[in-house]
């Protein structure tokens, strides 16, 4: 991540918006278990995203190339967004996310959350929720994310 991920510029430009806290496991220092032992890191790199208030939003494990991890810092953001209740927030911050991860597998877990981000900033607009998901559905039916949006066929008939 030292060589490739990080010094890229968008990627620089990105982590200015996170606090950033770096725990080598293999330096032994005391630190650590209180850093990573609570984080339940079993493999490294790994990247653990947090609200303001402590939560979870988001965790990977694994090396990503400077395009991708810049998608995955506005994923994390636009995540936050969603999860504070700022709907527009979100769909603005996914559609960010779709035109920088086009191609990546970040792609169809991103059409997922706008989708529900539209269907509640529209008071449960079906709609909104049926465009995102029947895009998602046909273009990766054999992902996690596709699958679980298929379901739109059977609310929309």
């Amino acid at each position: 991540m030292g060589a490739v991920t990080f010094p890229d510029a968008e990627v620089q430009t990105r982590l200015q918006s996170f606090k950033n806290y770096k725990v080598d496991q293999l330096a032994r220092h005391p630190d650590f278990r209180a850093a990573g032992g609570e984080q339940r890191v079993t493999w490294s790199p790994a990247f653990i995203f947090r609200d303001r208030k402590g939560l979870e939003l988001r965790r990977w494990i694994g090396w990503l190339p400077p395009r991708t991890f810049a998608a995955e810092l506005a994923f994390v953001q636009a995540t936050e967004k969603y999860r504070r209740g700022d709907f527009a927030g979100a769909i603005e911050g996914f559609d960010q996310v779709l035109s920088e991860a086009s191609g990546t597998a970040l792609e169809p877990e991103t059409l997922y959350w706008k989708g529900t981000a539209a269907f509640l900033a529209g008071g449960k607009d079906m709609a909104a929720l049926a465009s995102s998901w029947q895009d998602l559905a046909e273009r990766f039916p054999r992902t996690h994310w596709g699958q679980h949006a298929a379901v739109i066929a059977d609310v929309s008939a």
